[in-house]
Parts: structure tokens; C-alpha cells; sequence
């Protein structure tokens, strides 16, 4: 578990680098600035999902799973092929973004939101599957603390250095503005140091291995698209029945959360290649035992940052400023459902890694079914604490659901 303490550090770099990133803009917009901006972000984070066309979990185990032989030439062709249908899917989806955004006035922009800020950030859909799309390649590669940096600690340190120019100029474009540029950045240098250049000529056992990952990716799709959509529902809906100040403080105690999950992400991109190879090689007994190690760094990990949040919730939340304190609730209940989603173990990762896609797939579809059913009307009884609750609760349960799953269906020990 020596590289996922490694990980683990560069993931608590990230994550202070993220919460740097939402106090700068708390304070420097506002909750309803923030609120916009985040609202726009949500839709990115998405949409950007939809244009890597939710295979990020399948690219990590198509790589990990050649690397281990050795196959750099399958690796070449399946990543190349991957990121071609990423460029294309993504350039169309922000394109229908940017023509769609004058037919969704009042439904997601108003006189604070302008139309010019969904458009910024529409722009930053493609860098954004890019970026997301090298990183998770990197990771299957085994180069864990270059994926981290990608994907959560080059943008958030851009971003807020950009932000510190642009917003006094600018406003709530100018937030939008230095996520375009970060992003932009991000994905020309993983671009620049992805090791494998692209060939003309496939040989047939690579066109074949091409052809059979997309026959795995309908699967992968449907678990990373409800996925999305038990995570950023909720914001989608609250911004309906809600407010920009509703949407922004509930962001900003949900992303404080998820300081938490940060040791999920962090252990897993360590351990979810070595599942793929592990199960490849039919060395259950130590995939096993990799899955106990990691369950128990996780707990100890998070136990700490969960007491820290559960006492101090109001005055964590004051920090981004007064008008955000009212958030403390959704900090304490989205802290608490994070912390039994992690307390499970990377059980996801044991599916998705090992041939368990199809049950994966059900589970989450399942509780993205719930959020999307349940969120609007504890929405509109309780607000961004119905919002909290209702991500809470899907999450736990997608948790203990695949634990029981892996217990029984691969007969492994994770506690």
C-alpha cells in the first residue's frame, strides 16, 4: 500500500487545492455568484462525463490489464481509438450546449446567471474530457500521482491563480473564464507527456482487443452516467425549486464534503489497476488481501476529517462567509453518508475491475433512479438539506449494496 499513501498525500495536496478554489470564489462572488458558477460547472462536470462517454473506469482496466503483459502496442490502439471518439462526441455535445443555451432561460439562467457564462464554460467541455480522458489512462499505466495531479490539483491551482486577475474584471465570467484557461492547460500538457504516439497501421490482434473494449464500453456507460447523476441531480434541481444562494451554499458544504471521498479516489487509483491485473491472473487470495489493506487505510484516513467535520460544521462552513453558514446541516449529513460509502472499501473498483460491470451497472442505476425520483420533492420540503440527504443516502446505499455483492459473488474478505 506504499503507492497509495503516496497518493494519498498528492490527494490531500488536491483537495487543499480544491477547497482553496471554492473559498476563493465563495468569497469573492458570493453565494449567488458561487451559486452561478458552480451551477455551470455541474452541467460541465456532465456533459463532459457524456463526451468521455462514461468509459473512464473502462480505459483504467483495458490499460492496467495490457500493461501487465506488456502489450504497448494494444495500449496505443485502444487509447488512440478512445480519445478520437472523445474529441468528436465532446466538440458536438458543447456545440448543441452553446445552441441550446437560448432556450434555457429560466430554466438555467436568469438576470444572474448570464447566458455568456454558460457559454464559457459550454468551451470547456472538450479540454475537459480531455484532460479526464489522459489522466484516467495514466492511471491504468500505474502513474497514480501524474492522474491525481490532472484530474484534481493542475485545474483548482490554475483556476485560482487565474481567478485572482480575472473576477474583480469580470465577475462571475471571469471565474468561468480561468476554469477555460486551466483546463485548456491541463489537458495540452497530459497531452504532451502521454508516452505512446499513435501509429497508422494496427495489427490485427490490436484492432481485435479495439474492437472487443468497445463491446465492454455500453456497460461502463450506464454506471458512470448514473453515477453523474446521483451526484449533480440534486444541484440541477435545487437550482429549479431554489435559488443561485441556495445552489451556491449547498455546493460549497457538498464539495467541502467530499474532502472525504478524496481517500476513495486517492486509494483507488492505486489499487483499482492492480485489481484488474490481479483478477487477470486469477490471484484472488491477494486480491483479497489488497482489498482488506485498502479498506482499512480508508477508514483510518477518514475518520479523523469525519469527527473534524461533524464537530465543526458551522464554523468550517463560516469560513466562505456568514451567508453560508446556514449549510452546516448538509455538511454534517453528506460528511456522514460519504463516510459509509468509504467505510466500505473500494468494493466498486472490485466490480468494475473484475468482470462485475453488469451488477454495477444495476446497483447504480438503482440509486440514480432514487435520487432523480425522490431529490424534487425533498427539495421542495426541506431545500439544500433535502438536496444533502437525498445524495447521502444513495451514496451509502451504492456502497453497501456492491460490498454485499462482492462479498458473495467473489468470495473475498474486505473487513
Amino acid at each position: 500500500m506504499k503507492g497509495a499513501s503516496l497518493a494519498l498525500s498528492v490527494k490531500i495536496a488536491a483537495a487543499g487545492a480544491g477547497f482553496g478554489l471554492n473559498l476563493l470564489v465563495a468569497r469573492l462572488l458570493g453565494a449567488s455568484g458561487s451559486g452561478a458558477f458552480y451551477l455551470s460547472f455541474t452541467l460541465v462536470t456532465f456533459l463532459a462525463t457524456l463526451g468521455r462517454l462514461g468509459l473512464d473506469n473502462l480505459i483504467v482496466k483495458s490499460v492496467a490489464a495490457n500493461q501487465s503483459v506488456h502489450a504497448i502496442t494494444t495500449i496505443r490502439a485502444i487509447f488512440f481509438s478512445y480519445l478520437k471518439k472523445v474529441t468528436s462526441v465532446s466538440v458536438v455535445i458543447a456545440i448543441a450546449a452553446i445552441a441550446s443555451i437560448p432556450l434555457s432561460k429560466n430554466a438555467l439562467y436568469d438576470e444572474q446567471t448570464s447566458p455568456w457564462l454558460l457559454a464559457i464554460m459550454a468551451a470547456a467541455i472538450l479540454p475537459t474530457a480531455i484532460f479526464n480522458s489522459f489522466a484516467y489512462a495514466t492511471l491504468g499505466l500505474k502513474r497514480a500521482v501524474e492522474a491525481i495531479v490532472y484530474m484534481n490539483l493542475l485545474v483548482p491551482l490554475l483556476t485560482s491563480a487565474l481567478c485572482f486577475g480575472l473576477v474583480p474584471r469580470m465577475g462571475v465570467l471571469g471565474s468561468a473564464a480561468a476554469y477555460l484557461i486551466a483546463a485548456t492547460a491541463c489537458a495540452l500538457v497530459a497531452f504532451l507527456r502521454w508516452p505512446f504516439k499513435e501509429r497508422a497501421v494496427l495489427p490485427e490482434k490490436d484492432r481485435h482487443a479495439v474492437a472487443e473494449f468497445w463491446r465492454a464500453s455500453p456497460q461502463f456507460f450506464g454506471v458512470s452516467v448514473s453515477q453523474q447523476a446521483i451526484l449533480w441531480a440534486p444541484t440541477l434541481v435545487l437550482a429549479h425549486f431554489g435559488s443561485n444562494s441556495d445552489v451556491g451554499i449547498y455546493s460549497a458544504a457538498n464539495r467541502t464534503a467530499m474532502v472525504v471521498i478524496f481517500i476513495l479516489v486517492a486509494t483507488n487509483s492505486v489499487v483499482g489497476p492492480r485489481f484488474a491485473e490481479l483478477y487477470r491472473k486469477g490471484d484472488l487470495k491477494k486480491l483479497s488481501t489488497t482489498a482488506r489493506n485498502a479498506a482499512a487505510l480508508m477508514a483510518i484516513a477518514a475518520l479523523p476529517v469525519i469527527v473534524v467535520i461533524e464537530a465543526f460544521a458551522g464554523h468550517i462552513m463560516s469560513i466562505f462567509g456568514q451567508e453560508f453558514s446556514s449549510g452546516a446541516p448538509v455538511l454534517r449529513i453528506m460528511a456522514l453518508g460519504l463516510f459509509i460509502n468509504i467505510s466500505a472499501g473500494p468494493v466498486g473498483h472490485i466490480l468494475l475491475m473484475c468482470g462485475g460491470e453488469a451488477e454495477m451497472k444495476k446497483i447504480f442505476v438503482i440509486c440514480a433512479v432514487f435520487t432523480v425520483f425522490v431529490a424534487p420533492p425533498a427539495i421542495i420540503a426541506w431545500g439544500a438539506i433535502g438536496a444533502g440527504s437525498v445524495t447521502a443516502l444513495s451514496l451509502a446505499a451504492q456502497a453497501l449494496i456492491s460490498a454485499y455483492i462482492v462479498i458473495k459473488k467473489y468470495k473475498i474478505s474486505i473487513f
